[in-house]
Order: C-alpha cells, then structure tokens, then sequence
C-alpha cells in the first residue's frame, strides 16, 4: 500500500497531548511515525486518489489539520500535499537521501515560527474620469508604480514596528499583494501579531500564523519526490 507523507520532525518530539495517539489523517486513515536518519517521520498507509477537486479540498484540509497538531508541538519540516510513495522503505530512503537538509531546516527554525502579513490595497469605487483614465497604458503603469510604493512603505512600517520579534524578514509581490514573512520566536508571536496590527487607511492586509517556517528552510537544494499529476492546493 502507498504512503502520504506529512512530515518530518526531530527524533524526541512528543505528540501525545497535540495529536493524540491515535489520531485519523487524509481519508480517515491513522497516522502513523517511523523513525528515519535520525528523525520521526509522519505518514499514512494510503490509497488516496486523485478525484474532484472538493475531494482534493478535503484531503488538503486533513492533511494541514494533522500538520498543525505535530506543529504545536514542535518544528517540523512538512511535505506537499500530496506526497505519496510506494511503501515505508522508500520513504526511509527519501529521507536518509535528504537528511543534512532535513537537519539544516530544523535547526535554523527550533523554537521559531513563520508569520505572515499580506498587504493589498483597498478596492474602492473609481470615478467615471478615473476608469476613463485607467484605460490609458502610461495612465495604468502610473498608478501600478503608486501602489508598489504603498506595499513597500506599509510593509517597511511593519517591519520597523515588529523589529524588536523578527530574526528574519522577506517579501515578494504576487499578483498585486505584497507578501511578507517574518521567522519570529515561537513565545513572541502574540506580540508580533500586535505590531502588525494597522495599516495605512487605503490598505488592507491580513496576519496568519504561525506556520512552519518553511520560508526560512533549504529546501530547494532537496531532492524532489515525482508528483502526481495535480495541481497544489492551498488553504
């Protein structure tokens, strides 16, 4: 039987009162741990399929919800959704070929977590001239430039605000939001969450977390386990 994998965590990590001890995964199967290079490695004897995209959302729900519960307590390392491999050997393997990455992304991240804050402006009614104008190239590069320079104020202000929480801070745009990361330690969360609490009156933005701090991990020098052929959900 294929196995999903969830996770990879440090050997001494203790789940009993987060997880539980007999706790269901994706599909309502039990997860499971083996222990791998010198790591507790999370999964599930699955024979989980690719179906309709309500049934990707579920299993995609299942699987974070499990994350999260190992998450709380302790760093983890976690896998795409969904990553599935043949048997439990080869998810040994898998991890023993990667294992001074694993060891790299769980010591720069112990005890510390990713926050995030997403900033993007606030949709507002426009005037007949404004759309006029809107339709105008130079008109639109203008005003493209205007709001790149709000995100990165807004998110310079967050930083300066946060600084005394943050180890480690990076951004990227997507799409016409402004995305930022900050590795904090896991006992200043609430406070950093304070900090990034009010933005410019023409912004909106949003604060999640913690999640894993999968931002500040090596991770691409991994090697990759092949895909299924789908795309990644995210919640």
């Amino acid at each position: 039987m294929s196995v999903l994998a969830y996770c990879v965590a440090e050997s001494e990590i203790d789940t009993t009162s987060s997880l539980g001890v007999q706790a269901l995964g994706v599909q309502g199967a039990p997860v499971t741990q083996v222990s791998a290079a010198g790591f507790t490695v999370f999964f599930s004897e699955s024979e989980f399929q690719l179906g309709s995209e309500d049934s990707i959302r579920e299993g995609a729900l299942a699987f974070h919800q499990v994350n999260d519960a190992i998450f709380r307590a302790g760093g983890i390392v976690p896998f795409r959704f969904p990553t599935l491999l043949a048997n439990v050997s080869e998810l040994e393997a898998f991890v023993a070929r990667n294992r001074e990455i694993f060891e790299a992304s769980l010591d720069a991240t112990r005890d510390r977590v990713q926050m995030e804050v997403w900033i993007y402006v606030r949709e507002v009614e426009a005037s007949p001239e404004t759309q006029a104008a809107a339709t105008s190239g130079r008109a639109y590069l203008l005003e493209k430039a205007v709001t790149q320079r709000e995100l990165l104020r807004q998110a310079e202000t967050i930083r300066q605000r946060a600084e005394s929480q943050i180890l480690q801070w990076a951004q990227a745009e997507q799409k016409g939001v402004l995305r930022c990361y900050a590795l904090v330690a896991r006992a200043n969360v609430n406070a950093f969450r304070e900090a990034a609490s009010s933005v410019a009156a023409n912004l909106k933005f949003r604060v999640t977390g913690p999640w894993p701090a999968t931002k500040f991990m090596p991770l691409s020098r991994m090697q990759q386990v092949p895909p299924p052929q789908t795309e990644v959900v995210e919640l």
